[in-house]
């Protein structure tokens, strides 16, 4: 997946905000650490994820996680809250 350009990207717009199947963890963290023109209310959501992606796994594995992955492991720390 990782070689599917439409599956790494992050879009933001004025009314939502998509995820690709194949954004890493970090890069995740990242992007949602840089947001700064969306009203806060908006990002409360995006921001829990932030707050949990803190505690989940090492960097090393941050790095090359995806969220599509983590989700298909059926990983009891993620479960489907990050959809």
């Amino acid at each position: 997946p990782t070689k599917v350009p439409i599956l790494s990207r992050f879009d933001i717009n004025e009314d939502s905000i998509r995820v690709g199947g194949s954004v890493t963890l970090s890069n995740l963290f990242n992007t949602i650490e840089s947001i700064k023109h969306v009203e806060p209310y908006k990002l409360r959501g995006l921001l829990a994820i932030r707050d949990m992606l803190r505690w989940f796994a090492s960097n090393q594995i941050r790095n090359v996680a995806s969220i599509a992955g983590n989700i298909a492991t059926a990983s009891p720390i993620s479960g489907t809250d990050i959809v």
